[in-house]
């Protein structure tokens, strides 16, 4: 559900509002799971198929700004969108 929702809002279809919605749900959620497993984090996105792992570098960075407030959850991204 993370990726799908990072992969959604990159989207050139997407309307900005509904794509900036999936971003801020992807985040949030993945947020929630960095903070409680975060092995669980790095595992889905291993499993994710590559267009959604491709979406998930693009959004990296405006996923830091939004969970800039929350270290677990950025350094669960980070060593997961980076493997």
């Amino acid at each position: 559900m993370i990726w799908h929702k990072l992969y959604a809002s990159t989207r050139p279809t997407r309307e900005p509002a509904k794509a900036e919605k999936d971003l801020v749900q992807a985040a949030t959620l993945g947020a929630i799971v960095a903070e409680q497993d975060g092995a669980r984090l790095r595992e889905s996105f291993r499993l994710a198929p590559a267009e959604l792992r491709k979406a998930a570098v693009y959004r990296l960075p405006r996923i830091e700004a939004l969970v800039a407030e929350h270290p677990q959850a950025l350094d669960g991204f980070r060593e997961a969108i980076t493997l």
